[in-house]
């Protein structure tokens, strides 16, 4: 019972939060017990919160393995701006710094510190850690450790054996959001976790609306981006591009749109993503257009949507990356554009590097999903082995761009590609099926469905034979400008009867849902009381930010700002009571905030 108080106190006083989320209060009292901890918690589910909170209740120190500086950095920056000591340890620190910091360590000034794996596995450090009353050892992106997770780092691998040589092994807890059986067995073994507390929520967030937009053709991609982006002028989010070369193309295309967007990837300096990330974290952009290299670490809460322009690699790094959206609560949006060739750009950028089945496998699911009629986030929850009704929430439960049975028409396709001599390209099965070919292929002109679809246009039977592709009852093959058409597995099922074949509206002519409804695009931009406090609010809470060299959702969430606008608190009391505002930061930022409000106030009547 005690621990119960003590728990919400803590939650309170900290964080500024009256209840936990999912899962939350369990794992804390797992590893308060001095239990070890498996937990897949979705990006955005509140991981942090799981190990920071214990680390206030526990004695000594929590030792937290972290990939990457930035995140380290902005954890122990978002932890002193709720006035918990922490601090972090890497080589971008000059030796002044690092040695203030270790003396800090040893007075037992600080209640977490945030390292490397890499130096963990340095010697010298495990001696100085074996100094250190440690309590709680935390391995944060715990995939990494794994071959079969999608980023392997092998430093992770010596975490278990530096644990082992100190004087008392902590207790230890990993955390990831992302997580298929094999995974979360291979994370337990090479930690040498001691029978531990294993907790599997929800990988994907309710507030979360998914969607897979087929694409036909090239120029549907911009056309759609940009009234995507036309719809939503201030909403703040993410593009993901398979290829540098696509990401340079892409944001020079949504500047010359007017859209203010950033490129992010590992061709470009140090400097220049540096720059790019700022840019974006302190609304100067609001799209970063990136590859995979804009990843871990990026914790900006407010982004509304996350849209991957060209096909991501596996299910499990799509997740990752659609989980940035929406990180604050609020309706946000996960929008994959799936088009034929990028399953070629796949297949050749797994091609350097042969022989590697996770990928192979990886690149295989995540088409399936793009394929599937079935509910989206079931079908990506069902892929991590968690088994969960329809969200009556995605796409596909909402029935847009519903599936059409077209079994006959596509059969007249599949069996004129079964017969023809020899494999030909989409412009000659086009002309076979128009009847459109000269004299001097008499060949192809006396198959069986040459001309039987005369009526229909180029364009129309163009769109159709790209949606069996993208469906996965035809393939193209070979190399060059002009690639051949075969008939798939699934394709000989359907010819044989054994399968029936369905696509989308907008790949048979019919009308279709091309974007979210606009219902939906309105939830995802949930507006404030009075919009004039909220962006009075938000440029003092920017100005507090840019002083103290802060991120400004640390200072306080738009969620916070928005309920501020609500309840327009008169007393520091009653703006204790907002959801985000513990002591510490209602005794740092409480007035300056409340003077806003009152002045509001004032000049409003």
């Amino acid at each position: 019972m005690r621990i119960d108080k003590d728990l919400h106190l803590a939650l309170q006083q900290y964080f500024g939060f009256d209840t936990f989320r999912p899962l939350q209060r369990e794992i804390i009292t797992a590893l308060l017990a001095g239990r070890d901890v498996l937990a897949v918690l979705p990006t955005g589910g509140g991981k942090s919160l799981c190990y920071q909170l214990p680390a206030l209740l526990l004695p000594g120190l929590t030792l937290v393995v972290s990939p990457l500086v930035a995140l380290m950095e902005d954890q122990v920056a978002g932890l002193t701006e709720l006035g918990i000591p922490a601090t972090c340890l890497h080589a971008s620190l000059d030796f002044t710094l690092q040695s203030n910091r270790r003396r800090a360590l040893l007075r037992g000034e600080y209640r977490l510190l945030y390292i490397s794996p890499e130096r963990l596995a340095a010697p010298y450090f495990r001696r100085f850690l074996a100094q250190l009353p440690l309590s709680l050892c935390v391995v944060d992106e715990a995939h990494c450790i794994s071959e079969w997770g999608h980023r392997f780092r092998p430093e992770y691998l010596r975490i278990a054996e530096a644990l082992a040589e100190l004087p008392a092994r902590p207790v230890v807890a990993a955390f990831t959001a992302t997580a298929t059986q094999q995974v979360q067995e291979d994370i337990s073994a090479r930690l040498a976790l001691v029978s531990p507390a294993v907790f599997q929520g929800d990988s994907l967030r309710a507030n979360l609306y998914w969607s897979v937009v087929p694409i036909y053709e090239e120029r549907e991609k911009t056309a759609y981006l940009e009234q995507y982006l036309h719809d939503r002028p201030a909403e703040s989010g993410i593009i993901y591009c398979a290829t540098r070369k696509a990401v340079d193309e892409l944001s020079r295309f949504l500047q010359n749109c007017g859209v203010a967007a950033a490129p992010y990837h590992a061709g470009l300096t140090a400097e220049q993503r540096q720059q790019a990330y700022e840019d974006f974290i302190y609304d100067r952009v609001r799209v970063i257009v990136a590859t995979n290299a804009f990843g871990m670490g990026i914790d900006k809460p407010d982004v509304r949507f996350v849209l991957h322009y060209q096909l991501p690699g596996n299910i499990e790094a799509y997740c990752q990356e659609a989980g940035r959206a929406g990180r604050d609560g609020l309706p946000a949006e996960c929008i994959l554009l799936y088009a034929a060739d990028d399953v070629r750009i796949r297949e050749f950028l797994l091609a350097q590097c042969p022989d590697d089945p996770a990928a192979t496998a990886g690149l295989t699911a995540i088409t399936r999903y793009c394929r599937t009629a079935a509910c989206l986030p079931q079908t990506l929850l069902h892929h991590f082995g968690v088994e969960t009704p329809p969200c009556g929430n995605c796409a596909r439960c909402l029935g847009q761009d519903p599936p059409t049975d077209v079994t006959p028409q596509a059969r007249h396709v599949f069996r004129t590609v079964a017969e023809w001599p020899r494999s030909y390209g989409i412009t000659t099965l086009i002309g076979i099926l128009r009847g459109k070919l000269p004299e001097s292929r008499s060949a192809l002109r006396s198959l069986r469905y040459y001309g039987s679809r005369s009526h229909d246009s180029q364009k129309s039977l163009q769109r159709e034979i790209h949606a069996y592709i993208a469906a996965g009852f035809l393939a193209r093959t070979g190399t060059g400008r002009y690639p051949t058409l075969t008939l798939t597995a699934a394709g000989e099922r359907a010819l044989a009867g054994e399968e029936n074949v369905y696509l989308p509206q907008s790949a048979t002519g019919g009308s279709s849902q091309r974007k979210p409804p606009r219902e939906n695009a309105r939830r995802n931009s949930p507006e404030p009381t009075d919009p004039a406090l909220f962006e009075a609010l938000r440029t003092e809470r920017l100005r507090l930010a840019q002083r103290q060299h802060v991120r400004p959702y640390m200072i306080f969430s738009n969620e916070t700002l928005r309920e501020m606008t609500q309840q327009l608190p008169q007393t520091l009391a009653e703006m204790s009571r907002i959801k985000g505002i513990g002591a510490y930061k209602l005794q740092h930022y409480g007035k300056q905030f409340l003077q806003i409000i009152q002045q509001h106030r004032r000049n409003s009547t």
